[in-house]
């Protein structure tokens, strides 16, 4: 084992009661690549573990995926094959315990740490058709499926709060040679990369929030316009957006339901209409703010 793979500084980290055991075998067909294996163990002994078919129990990782250290021309960079949001801990004496990572937010305390060795200007890739689907993995796959935006989706979401700042759909028809379909983050390089990748996050969020909701998956946009206010929450825009963002925000009620969906979004066409006229001065942003607004307005029908 290289000890001194980037990776290894993760090994030991603690995330509340856990801690974090890493393990990796390079892969000798590329240069510079690792395949590795990340799992949670706690004071105890117990370890991430799955079930086998004859009831005995193998530890298993939370999560496992490749490490690239970059080349040239090319940032580190990681891509997570599979992943396991609700795990098993199983320790001596057929002790064990199960939960659900996204409990006390050690989901994005995991990511976070794959962050720390993706340097500026890298990316983290999150795929989503895998052969163990969780119901993460499903709910993002159907809030592509609805338009949603990807940063909106529960992997999009971990992805943005690591510091991926920009998040797309990432899918390549190359004959059979594509690989899965997955998400893709990238980190900004810079500050000012950062800010451009929030006002084009802060856009597309827009259209989303000023579009008629689907009333056939009522549940899943729910779901997704919450994280999409916290979300839209922690972009670094400029401080004429900011003030719009904050009245976007504003207008969605903590219980929201369909009425109250339906309604911020047409709110929501109306603040863009009333704010871009006299708040905003720079041209292309003002005409993209007249596209969503244009493009929410003809979605409604007026009340009769």
């Amino acid at each position: 084992m290289e000890n001194d793979h980037h990776l290894m500084a993760l090994n030991g980290r603690k995330l509340g009661r856990y801690h974090v055991r890493i393990d990796f075998k390079p892969l000798n067909s590329r240069q510079g690549w690792a395949h590795f294996f990340l799992f949670l163990e706690d004071q105890r002994g117990g370890i991430s573990s799955q079930e086998g078919p004859h009831n005995e129990w193998t530890p298993a990782p939370v999560l496992q995926g490749i490490h690239s250290r970059g080349g040239r021309g090319v940032k580190g960079w990681i891509e997570v094959e599979e992943y396991r949001p609700d795990i098993h801990l199983h320790g001596f004496g057929n002790a064990s315990e199960t939960f659900t990572l996204s409990k006390n937010k050690i989901d994005r305390q995991i990511f976070n740490l794959l962050s720390e060795v993706i340097p500026p200007g890298g990316h983290l890739m999150f795929v989503y058709e895998v052969a163990y689907e969780s119901p993460l993995h499903q709910e993002t796959q159907q809030d592509l499926l609805k338009g949603f935006p990807p940063v909106s989706t529960p992997q999009g979401e971990l992805l943005f709060h690591c510091g991926c700042r920009w998040v797309k759909d990432w899918y390549l028809a190359e004959g059979g040679h594509e690989g899965l379909r997955k998400l893709w983050g990238e980190k900004p390089l810079d500050e000012k990369e950062l800010r451009r990748f929030d006002l084009l996050t802060f856009f597309q969020l827009l259209t989303f929030l000023s579009r008629k909701p689907n009333l056939e998956c009522l549940e899943l946009e729910l779901k997704a316009r919450k994280r999409t206010q916290e979300i839209l929450s922690e972009l670094k825009i400029a401080s004429a957006l900011s003030t719009l963002r904050d009245k976007l925000i504003a207008i969605y009620p903590d219980d929201l339901d369909e009425e109250a969906m339906e309604e911020a979004s047409r709110h929501c066409c109306q603040l863009i209409d009333d704010y871009k006229a006299s708040h905003v001065e720079d041209v292309p942003i003002r005409e993209e703010l007249e596209r969503i607004s244009k493009e929410g307005r003809g979605i409604f029908s007026p009340k009769g």
